[in-house]
């Protein structure tokens, strides 16, 4: 049997697609708001998994915390994400 072909993106995803735009324009917008370079925002979006994690991170570094301390607790909000899978 063969499977249907959707191209880059399978139309079912749209609609989570959708729910996440809302977190990232909040996401774009509180680390602009932070002053945090457009594309440190974008690396952090795409190297971190979970959204809190995002957030989290974001004000860590934000507040002048310690880099490698943001690193390890920006991981282990993100394996929280894999225990629950």
């Amino acid at each position: 049997m063969d499977k249907p072909r959707y191209g880059f993106v399978d139309p079912r995803a749209w609609p989570i697609a959708v729910g996440y735009l809302p977190v990232a324009f909040a996401f774009g917008l509180s680390a602009v708001a932070v002053h945090l370079p457009g594309w440190f925002a974008a690396l952090l979006s795409l190297l971190v998994y979970a959204g809190a994690s995002q957030f989290a991170a974001l004000h860590l570094l934000a507040t002048g915390t310690p880099f490698l301390a943001a690193v390890v607790a920006t991981w282990l909000i993100n394996l929280r994400m894999a225990l629950e899978g």
